[in-house]
């Protein structure tokens, strides 16, 4: 049998997690772009997903809620829009976006949630009832 070993490479991964509830929408629209932070320059995003454990509901007139993760310029940059609205089938689901993992400047990542039917809220206040979404995102800089 060979001789195999393992070794760690490179810079260690960082994992930027963002925890959104159902009373962060707020918006006066139909679509609302929430701040995930800043990845830092010459970072490589390794692996995106977003996680459901609560999908978001409304007794009202919102009747679908869509989310992607990308950024200002493209906001299917690293997961196209996907159900996070009750009635949806996925509780996880890895990015699928059409984005480059290469980000050669410092660049501020965020998701976009577009509703359905009504607005999201007053401004102020939200119109959905119950919800939770995570967004996780792993990169290393280089």
């Amino acid at each position: 049998m060979p001789a195999s070993s393992r070794s760690a490479l490179g810079r260690p991964l960082v994992r930027m997690q963002s925890i959104i509830t159902a009373a962060e929408l707020t918006a006066a629209g139909t679509a609302q772009s929430l701040s995930l932070g800043t990845i830092p320059t010459d970072a490589v995003i390794e692996e995106v997903w977003h996680e459901t454990p609560t999908l978001l509901s409304d007794a009202g007139s919102i009747s679908a809620v869509t989310m992607q993760v990308g950024t200002s310029g493209a906001a299917a940059y690293l997961i196209a829009a996907t159900s996070v609205f009750t009635g949806g089938t996925q509780t996880r689901q890895s990015g699928a976006g059409t984005g480059a993992r290469v980000l050669p400047a410092a660049t501020e990542m965020l998701a976009k949630f577009t509703a359905t039917g009504a607005n999201f809220g007053t401004g102020s206040a939200t119109s959905l009832d119950a919800g939770t979404v995570i967004v996780t995102i792993l990169y290393r800089v280089v």
